[in-house]
Parts: C-alpha cells; structure tokens; sequence
C-alpha cells in the first residue's frame, strides 16, 4: 500500500474489522471502454502495475470518493446488449473490508460500483475521452 491515505479504509466501519483480521478478499469487474483500457496497457508497461490494481488505487486516493468525472460526458456504464462493444473486462481482488465500504459508497451515491473506480481512475490520470471521429 502506498505512503498516500486510504481514504476508503479510514472510513470502514467497525463491523468489517472481523474481514480485516481474516485477510479476506472480494472479487469483482468492471468494462472498461477500449480507449481506457489501452492506456492502462501502456501504464502496466511503465509501472508493471496491472489494470485491476491501478483501479483500485486510484479509488482508495480518491478524495471524491468515485463521484462523476467533470471532465467526461459519459457518467455510467453502458448495459445491455451492445455493452460488450469496444471494451474490456478487468478483474480486480479486493479487500472485503474495503469492499463493504465501496459498496457502501455505491448506494449512498447511486453510482454503480464499476463507475466509481473508472470515475477515480479517470480523475487521477486527468482523462479526456477523444471526439467521436478519433475513436
């Protein structure tokens, strides 16, 4: 873990103290859109950090807390048929104990928990989505 403070384990409640001490780990997933998942690639090959962890640490930095990225106009994940278009599924391995707390987030927010690591990854690395004719 990073010397930056985990926002999301400061604020876990007491009742998940019991996952902590069992080092349990929670699995989700999250679609990322093609160009996204591009530039995590390329990070990966910098920094050897994988997509699934560069998610997550953007997230426990995030002092927003996942909240909608100003500098997108595409606040949620697509669903439905055509949504495994032109992206990726990363898989990420969570602490249950942060895990409970992103859940948490997700329903206080009403922002699905996929959109709340991409919004905090995206804030972190300032993304800007390319025009409709770059893609």
């Amino acid at each position: 873990m990073t010397s930056r403070p985990n926002y999301l384990r400061s604020e876990t409640s007491t009742d998940a103290e019991q996952y902590r001490q069992a080092g349990a780990t929670s699995a989700t997933t999250v679609k990322a859109p093609k160009e996204i998942y591009e530039a995590m690639q390329k990070m990966r090959e910098k920094t050897n950090t994988g997509p699934g962890r560069q998610l997550l640490e953007a997230l426990r930095h995030d002092p927003l807390g996942g909240d909608p990225y100003d500098g997108d106009t595409d606040t949620r994940p697509k669903r439905g048929p055509t949504s495994g278009t032109n992206g990726t599924r990363v898989a990420l391995r969570i602490p249950t104990d942060e895990f409970i707390r992103i859940q948490e987030i997700s329903r206080t927010k009403d922002i699905p928990i996929a959109q709340l690591l991409l919004n905090a990854w995206k804030r972190e690395h300032n993304w800007k989505t390319p025009p409709a004719d770059k893609r």
